[in-house]
């Protein structure tokens, strides 16, 4: 016996597994190895696909609230006057005593709280009331939206006496507008 022998013994036994591995290949049936190219490039496609749609998913409310934020003024004006502004705020003014500081949500307010403001930005504002006091003899409130990050925006009510606070746009003598970032 020479080295003949273990090499057909060899091949034998390799043989079968190695014809076996390639009867079990999709690809080399229809033609060659394109075949599982292409799968795997339309899965990679799909898989990057759906991951584009969950950022977007993920990053639209986000934008959706900056844009709510950016344009609260400009969208406040198609909605309400300043007459309208001042005329609740100062009957909201009345309800509270002198010296008052008081931070209340427009739910607590119920029916007191015009609802046209409501759809202004995703979350109610704030409101905060303040009466007069040594630094600001006349009694105004404010209605604020925002925080975290994104800053902080709303308007400064009183009579046409408030000259305003923090207040950077001028809607009619006591009602102002402001945007802090």
């Amino acid at each position: 016996m020479g080295m003949g022998f273990m090499k057909r013994r060899f091949y034998r036994l390799r043989a079968p597994s190695v014809v076996a591995f390639r009867s079990h290949n999709p690809a080399s049936a229809v033609g060659g190895g394109n075949t599982t190219l292409f799968a795997m490039r339309t899965a990679l496609r799909i898989i990057l696909a759906l991951g584009v749609l969950c950022m977007a998913v993920m990053f639209l409310p986000t934008c959706r609230a900056i844009w709510q934020f950016d344009h609260l003024e400009r969208n406040a004006k198609k909605v309400v006057t300043a007459a309208e502004l001042q005329a609740w705020a100062t009957n909201l003014l009345g309800d509270f005593p002198t010296n008052a500081q008081k931070s209340i949500y427009a739910s607590d307010l119920g029916p007191n709280f015009p609802r046209k403001l409501l759809k202004l930005y995703h979350r109610p504002p704030a409101i905060f009331i303040f009466g007069p006091t040594a630094d600001w003899p006349v009694p105004h409130l404010t209605i604020t939206w925002g925080g975290g990050f994104i800053g902080h925006t709303g308007f400064e009510v009183g009579p046409t006496n408030f000259p305003g606070w923090r207040a950077t746009n001028v809607w009619a003598p006591g009602v102002y507008s402001f945007t802090h970032p």
